[in-house]
């Protein structure tokens, strides 16, 4: 018999791909209307390139339209910056749905699927009616109008029209110079008020005037970010490697980052820590831009302790980090936290900005000097993610080397969590009575101190020893393990990899666990530890 000739079979998508997948699958409302934003703040930056000049104002205007002609009793979301505006060139841009790979003119772009985000902001009810792109490239002559629907989108064309600058479609809102406006008809309800679109958008606007920047207005009120928690400010050099930390007064007189001289590839901070009872944790931002791309809290499992830690609040600056945002916008992707550059930035990290931030919360103690410390901590927070808090009064036995120092029980340092600010956990009528002054704690020597942790209802001990080269943890008694530094694969993972390292201990204390509770065979232990760290991380994200 002969061969089945190969055919080609044509590729279709229909409209679902912009209304359901990509728009609302990418893009929360937050996130949608900020990339909305970012689009016209690279407009911005690009007309200041074509005038020269960094004086221009760049004004983008979030306004909320009743009884627009594209939503009749109901409320449009109405977008207008007054940048380049879209001419041929980023006109093609536009059509051209993810085209990364091509020369990058603004700040911001990534990777150019930014305009789907509109879909998500309009209610899913009428979300088949799209949006609508008014444009000038100058102060006067027609208006370029463009409906974008999901229809037309699926069959890959869209259908350009051109109106007067007194057309009703552009409500009387028509800047007077060059100008892109972005009409999304029966906006969600989340976006359904000027203080909703406010308290979206108030942990994104950057913190600071940075360069190539814009100003914000609601309606007519221009919008301001949160202030920035500041008990303590962090500067490391990436060009000579020195750090400065500012304390006090100090701290205060560097509060604008420019007084800090920074330069090119610096990491530094604004921090405080955190009394609440909904503690906000640091936010990660992107250095250039000087806006939120991740929330430390949210990915303790990829920085170092404490920052990872919800009662240490601020802001963390770190270059590079805009163009590796995750596709929702919400963390960084996972290539670049498996990147050489990020394994870097956590060096940076923990061996300059963990220690004092340990101070700041008052949980120095289990901020280390040897690796070895370091790992204890993050491997014990994220069983504590998981597992929950270990029972304190689970005694730790004698002969574990070294012992605990007198205080750690005080000061909340023997499993790792700070004490409990007054009045959030203490029993009502019961207040604890007042601590006895202490002297000040010696400094830390690099002996690592047996702690307590949680594992599936069970107090354990975590200690280390030198014994068995061969085992990278042991049980020594039934509720203590073990960690032996003389294992070459603990031993390397200390040297190199932070990450890596939390892994396999972590997976080390697990399986030995589990093969004493269940005497499980090896394939069954294995099961058992991939278990477990799937929970893990699921949690951890």
């Amino acid at each position: 018999m002969g061969q089945t000739p190969s055919r080609k079979l044509r590729v279709r998508h229909t409209a679902a791909l912009y209304t359901d997948l990509l728009s609302t699958g990418m893009y929360p409302p937050p996130a949608a209307l900020w990339e909305l934003v970012k689009n016209g703040w690279d407009a911005i930056k690009r007309l200041r390139d074509m005038l020269g000049s960094e004086d221009y104002e760049g004004r983008l205007q979030l306004r909320l339209v009743y009884n627009h002609p594209m939503s009749p009793r109901r409320y449009s979301l109405v977008i207008i910056d007054n940048g380049t505006g879209l001419d041929p060139t980023s006109l093609e841009r536009f059509v051209t749905i993810g085209n990364r790979g091509e020369a990058t003119t603004g700040i911001t772009d990534q990777k150019r699927v930014g305009r789907i985000a509109a879909f998500a902001l309009i209610d899913e009810k009428y979300r088949d009616k799209g949006f609508r792109v008014m444009s000038s490239t100058s102060s006067s002559g027609e208006v370029m109008l463009l409906d974008v629907t999901p229809e037309e989108l699926a069959q890959n064309e869209l259908t350009l029209s051109f109106i007067s600058r007194d057309d009703t479609s552009l409500y009387g809102l028509c800047p007077s110079g060059s100008f892109t406006m972005i009409v999304i008809p029966y906006v969600v309800s989340s976006m359904s008020t000027s203080e909703k679109i406010e308290r979206a958008l108030e942990m994104y606007i950057p913190r600071y005037s940075a360069p190539n920047g814009f100003h914000l207005f609601i309606e007519d009120k221009e919008i301001e970010p949160p202030a920035l928690e500041q008990d303590l400010v962090i500067h490391w050099s990436n060009k000579t490697g020195a750090l400065k930390v500012y304390t006090g007064p100090s701290a205060l007189a560097v509060q604008d980052p420019t007084n800090l001289g920074l330069g090119e590839g610096d990491i530094y901070g604004y921090f405080a820590k955190d009394g609440s009872r909904s503690p906000k944790g640091v936010r990660i931002n992107d250095a250039t831009t000087l806006t939120l791309v991740a929330q430390a809290k949210n990915m303790s499992a990829h920085v170092p302790f404490p920052l990872g830690r919800p009662e240490l609040t601020g802001d963390l600056f770190i270059h590079g980090l805009m163009h590796n945002q995750n596709t929702d916008r919400a963390g960084l992707s996972p290539k670049f936290l498996a990147s050489e550059e990020w394994r870097q930035v956590v060096d940076i990290l923990l061996d300059h900005f963990s220690k004092p931030l340990g101070r700041l919360i008052g949980d120095e103690g289990v901020v280390r000097t040897d690796p070895m410390g370091k790992a204890m901590s993050q491997v014990l927070d994220g069983m504590r993610l998981v597992f929950g808090s270990p029972d304190a009064k689970v005694e730790i036995p004698s002969g574990i080397n070294p012992p605990e120092e007198e205080g750690d029980e005080e000061n909340g340092l023997t499993d790792g969590v700070p004490p409990s600010e007054p009045g959030e956990s203490d029993p009502p009528g019961e207040p604890k009575p007042p601590r006895t002054p202490r002297e000040p704690r010696p400094p830390q020597t690099g002996k690592v101190r047996p702690r307590r942790f949680m594992y599936k209802g069970i107090t354990y001990v975590l200690g280390v020893s030198r014994q068995d080269p061969d085992q990278a943890a042991e049980l020594n008694a039934p509720n203590v393990v073990l960690l032996n530094t003389r294992n070459q694969l603990v031993s390397n993972y200390l040297r190199k990899a932070p990450a890596a390292l939390r892994l396999h201990v972590l997976e080390s204390i697990i399986r030995v666990i589990e093969r004493s509770l269940n005497e499980l065979d090896p394939d069954s232990c294995d099961r058992a530890v991939q278990e477990s760290l799937r929970a893990f991380y699921e949690k951890s994200a």
